[in-house]
């Protein structure tokens, strides 16, 4: 029987400029069910639901993601450099993002009141202000519980994920990025551009470096017929394996 765990956190290490926080009153970890082993998720599964506290209050995936195009990302380390202009990053693009109806949801490695503490210092450095939820998983149980894992590098470090839900709440891609690097946000926009544009047209994929206006190609799978049917006149066979479309 699935029943809500109410349990006590654990002590997470301490992160940089911990003198400078001032701890909140965000003292449980809130989960949906007990700890159970991790899955093994692959592109294209429901991606599972989980409750956890964030900055919103308490937080369910679902309820919030559902119908939305979602990029949960991870921050594993407070007040880093590269988290600091990732963060800034994907404020400075927030139009772009609404325009594809996407949501941010960023998913702290470190208890709440380190990440408020980074976002207020942000706020009061640079002038900008985040308008995303983050919820905190300093133990790693909510990415093991959901089949993601604490995934790190040769190193040891924490490596940086970024997953793109679709709005039926399925996984659709997954990147890995080495601490010391930060994401490509037009990289992360290209991907989900090209995944809407790839769910609207039928039998349509995507060559190397494609971007919004660019040609197209035809699946493998889409024949003459169905190729004539849909684009007529604006597909051309280059070799019978490689058909170009072009809008």
């Amino acid at each position: 029987m699935r029943m809500t765990l109410l349990r006590p956190k654990q002590e997470a290490a301490t992160p940089p400029h911990a003198d400078d926080v001032v701890s909140l009153d965000r003292d449980l970890t809130f989960m949906d069910e007990p700890a159970a082993p991790a899955m093994v998720l692959q592109l294209g599964d429901i991606f599972p639901d989980f409750m956890a506290n964030g900055t919103t209050g308490k937080f369910r995936l679902h309820q919030w993601a559902r119908g939305h195009w979602v990029h949960l990302f991870t921050q594993p380390e407070p007040f880093h450099p590269v988290g600091t202009s990732e963060i800034m990053g994907f404020v400075q693009h927030t139009e772009d993002f609404a325009a594809l109806g996407v949501k941010h949801l960023c998913l702290s490695g470190f208890a709440l009141h380190f990440q408020t503490a980074w976002t207020d210092a942000i706020q009061n450095a640079f002038g900008i202000q985040l308008d995303f939820p983050q919820i905190e998983d300093p133990t790693g149980d909510i990415l093991t519980r959901v089949g993601m894992g604490q995934t790190r590098d040769s190193s040891g470090s924490l490596v940086r994920k970024s997953l793109v839900l679709d709005p039926e709440l399925r996984l659709r891609v997954v990147f890995d990025y080495p601490i010391n690097l930060g994401r490509s946000i037009r990289e992360i926009l290209r991907v989900i551009e090209g995944l809407q544009t790839a769910a609207e047209l039928r039998g349509i994929c995507l060559p190397a470096d494609w971007e919004d206006g660019a040609p197209m190609l035809l699946s493998p799978q889409t024949s003459k017929s169905a190729a004539d049917q849909s684009y007529k006149d604006l597909w051309q066979e280059v070799t019978p394996w490689y058909r170009t479309v072009d809008f």
